[in-house]
């Protein structure tokens, strides 16, 4: 069975995005569960004969890290003031690691670390340190906290179901982001989502209500515009990432800035191609003087 892939999928692939290893290989009984497992049995595969044309050979030069490589490509800034912004939050106790994150953590996850929990505070820094800085100071004028942890409880559905577990949640009830220790190792761009969804929440409402995404509230009108026009492109039905942002606002706004920063900077011309409107929103965004005008 022959099965598209595009860019954006492929990308997800080879960065080793477990939703995205699901959704392609979940349904192939005794077969591989990764690009690379797909990728290595392909290889010992005898040579096709003929009426299969030309094999491209795209596919036998992905990198073979492991997946251990960095996910996100946004850059984080050394700057002292976005350090100072960072910093604050950790003298305000917001940002907590728990003393069995990395003890209940996978082996991988320990090592990669070094066993240490400053390795841990460093890379929440780190990927702190991609967002503007009027942003970062937003966490911690509206107090949301986040929390390191080994493994996140299952949350239950409105019928009492357990859903699937996760590396990351954001809390609009209590202005809070989880994420677990794993999901920072890997740099799969999950606590980046869950930092989106918070920015969301508070540029609508100052974490009280609405979100930006939805298109109705605003706590800064800098960004009336965007908000209106992230919710206009997601009601277009046209402009989707994946099946997950096909959700609702808050998670097609996530799913966009999240690909964004997953895919380099040479090839983020393909997400120009589906809406250059989200594109330039996108970059809005992230734009450290775009967004310091917009909170005046």
């Amino acid at each position: 069975m022959l099965v598209p892939v595009d860019r954006i999928v492929w990308a997800k692939l080879e960065a080793g995005d477990k939703r995205a290893e699901a959704a392609f290989f979940g349904h192939i009984d005794g077969g591989p569960r990764s690009l690379d497992e797909a990728l290595n049995f392909w290889a010992q595969a005898p040579a096709p004969q003929s009426g299969f044309g030309e094999v491209s050979q795209v596919g036998r030069n992905v990198d073979k890290s492991g997946g251990k490589r960095d996910r996100v490509n946004l850059p984080s800034k050394k700057d002292e003031k976005t350090k100072a912004s960072v910093r604050a939050l950790h003298d305000a106790g917001l940002i907590h690691i728990d003393s069995n994150a990395l003890k209940q953590s996978e082996r991988d996850v320990r090592i990669g670390f070094g066993n240490t929990p400053d390795q841990v505070k460093d890379r929440v820094d780190e990927i702190l340190s991609r967002y503007p800085t009027p942003l970062i100071d937003l966490l911690g004028q509206d107090e949301v906290r986040i929390r390191v942890v080994a493994k996140i409880d299952p949350a239950k559905d409105e019928f009492g179901r357990l859903l699937p577990g996760v590396d990351g949640r954001y809390n609009g009830a209590n202005r809070s982001i989880t994420v677990t220790a794993s999901a920072l190792h890997q740099n799969l761009g999950v606590f980046d989502e869950e930092l989106v969804h918070a920015f969301d929440h508070l540029l609508g409402s100052r974490g009280k209500a609405g979100r930006l995404s939805e298109g109705e509230m605003v706590a800064f009108p800098g960004f009336a515009e965007i908000g209106k026009t992230i919710k206009s492109q997601f009601d277009s039905g046209e402009h989707f990432i994946d099946e997950y942002s096909k959700g609702n606002p808050r998670e097609f706004l996530a799913a966009w800035l999240k690909e964004f920063g997953a895919i380099d900077p040479e090839d983020r011309e393909v997400l120009r191609g589906i809406s250059p409107v989200m594109y330039s929103v996108v970059e809005r965004l992230l734009d450290e003087g775009f967004v310091r005008e917009a909170m005046r």
